[in-house]
């Protein structure tokens, strides 16, 4: 390849990849983005935020997928299917979707790693097939990918990065495209910090994890 191809691939490639977030809402804690997905027609959110907490405190309320109706927008039910560890499990999770648009659900595959010397955790979460079968009165969402990155500082404040990228599936208004990908996010982690700071998990410890 000589040099001017190998510079148009780069600057093509660069173009795919490499896409602007753009702020879409911010409020006194937090900031919304989204951006075009390098990889397909789908958008990409991040919001990124920050709470006073033990990380210990913040990774019990993601991961007590059972107390999620209390917290994640519009969630009908939510419920542990298979466990491996404290740090490696499935889930399901259906969600309540404006009438007339039917309901959607989700099997997820959850993984939680922490940098020993950091003490930075990162938390993923995968819509996956296979582990509970489809129900007729809900759409299953065919694509489900996001993630936390949770920075811990001296000062007992925690830094949170909430990336995610979802296909619904079937057919929605767009209105309703627009509220799944900005203002469920921001409700929910409102209302997560809203459960941190109430206290419900002052003083509990999480297995595998260290605090700052």
């Amino acid at each position: 390849m000589n040099y001017s191809v190998l510079c148009l691939f780069l600057i093509m490639t660069f173009s795919l990849t490499a896409q602007e977030w753009e702020i879409v809402k911010e409020t006194s804690e937090m900031k919304v983005y989204v951006r075009e997905a390098s990889d397909s027609k789908l958008k990409e959110v991040k919001i990124v935020s920050s709470i006073t907490s033990t990380m210990s405190e913040l990774v019990m309320a993601l991961e007590d997928v059972e107390s999620h109706k209390d917290w994640v927008r519009s969630t009908i039910d939510s419920k542990y299917l298979e466990k491996t560890d404290a740090a490696n499990f499935y889930y399901y999770i259906s969600t309540d979707m404006p009438y007339p648009v039917k309901d959607r659900d989700v099997v997820i595959k959850y993984n939680r790693s922490q940098d020993t010397t950091t003490k930075v955790v990162t938390n993923s979460y995968e819509g996956v097939d296979g582990k509970m079968e489809e129900e007729k009165k809900f759409v299953r969402i065919p694509f489900f990918e996001a993630g936390y990155t949770l920075v811990p500082k001296s000062s007992g404040l925690i830094e949170l990065e909430y990336l995610f990228k979802v296909d619904v599936g079937g057919t929605m208004p767009q209105w309703i495209v627009n509220m799944a990908l900005t203002k469920g996010p921001v409700d929910t982690i409102e209302s997560l910090f809203e459960l941190i700071r109430s206290g419900h998990y002052k003083g509990v410890t999480v297995e595998g994890i260290s605090e700052l």
